[in-house]
């Protein structure tokens, strides 16, 4: 069984949270041996990646081990070489990138896919749904050492909040950053979790902070047609309010 929640969920063929009655059932038939099987549990607003231990037609015990997404294993030195990946390749060709943003959501293009053919005569979701299609593949390779120094210095050494990034010879503080400050992002993003953008409130040293929750994902905050109609109003509006 998938780790991943949304690969099992794609036009509701297994519900989430149907998975541990599911699970119980198909434990029934295993006696005399011990099986383990991951798989996503629900707990209310947060997913687990979880195991259950199966023995003598029950699950005796499941574990839960992380909640998903894990963001933390792609930003593990043991498992994401940075380096290795620079001074093999020079220049990260998109494919690479693409096949990391498919491991976060296996079957988004699939379910992509199924609801283009659902609003395929609606012209303003086909028009928007191209948009976001040429958009999200027209990439070029990305360069290879601002790769490495994103990957080492932003997201594993977090240096940003720590204070240790330097352009040039003068350090960057994000409590520098003291005039008014609009924090624009989106509620379902799946690369820059709501988590980690919120978290510029208590980093920043502005006394005027305010945020604007889009409901939507990583890319369709920029190209969606909702996004055309919420967002730059509430940035204008947030202007205004300031002179």
């Amino acid at each position: 069984m998938s780790g991943r929640p949304r690969g099992l969920t794609v036009s509701g063929v297994v519900a989430l949270a149907g998975l541990g009655r599911f699970l119980g059932v198909k434990g029934t038939p295993i006696v005399g041996i011990v099986a383990v099987v991951g798989w996503p549990q629900a707990a209310g607003a947060v997913v687990y990646n979880a195991a259950s231990v199966l023995h003598d037609g029950r699950v005796a015990r499941t574990y839960r081990k992380r909640g998903l997404p894990n963001y933390a294993v792609f930003h593990d030195r043991r498992y994401f070489d940075v380096d290795r990946i620079v001074d093999t390749l020079g220049n990260v060709p998109p494919e690479l990138m693409y096949s990391s943003f498919d491991m976060l959501r296996p079957v988004s293009q699939v379910a992509g896919r199924l609801r283009l053919w659902d609003n395929m005569w609606n012209d303003e979701f086909v028009a928007s749904y191209r948009r976001f299609d040429r958009w999200t593949n027209d990439q070029i390779p990305f360069p290879g050492e601002c790769f490495r120094q994103t990957v080492k210095e932003l997201q594993q050494g977090n240096k940003l909040i720590e204070g240790e990034v330097y352009l040039g010879d003068e350090r960057v503080d994000l409590k520098n950053v003291v005039m008014p400050v609009l924090n624009v992002y989106a509620a379902k993003d799946h690369l820059v979790p709501p988590a980690s953008s919120k978290a510029l409130e208590k980093h920043c040293g502005s006394r005027d902070y305010s945020e604007f929750s889009f409901k939507g994902g990583h890319i369709g905050i920029y190209v969606s047609g909702r996004a055309q109609k919420e967002v730059p109003p509430a940035i204008a509006d947030w202007l205004k309010a300031r002179g």
